[in-house]
């Protein structure tokens, strides 16, 4: 679906039906054309080394707030 709709950036969640976050996040990263490509992780799970190992672009644990979200977009120059 990245593919596809080519998004700006990605916010991932870790507890996610069916396949969770660790594992999307990997199968993001494995697809070249997704290298370059925002990945926030938020996530009740703060393990922010468990994210940068994986590749996270950013951790944000939860809770967060409106202004957490945009300060994050906008290190990324979406928004």
């Amino acid at each position: 679906m990245a593919h596809e709709l080519g998004p700006d950036v990605v916010v991932l969640d870790v507890m996610m039906p069916e396949m969770d976050g660790w594992e999307v996040l990997q199968r993001l990263r494995a697809n070249a054309s997704n290298r370059d490509l925002p990945i926030i992780v938020c996530s009740v799970f703060d393990d922010p080394e468990l994210a940068r190992s994986l590749e996270a672009s950013l951790v944000l644990p939860k809770p967060i707030g409106r202004d957490d979200i945009l300060t994050a977009l906008r290190q990324f120059d979406v928004v």
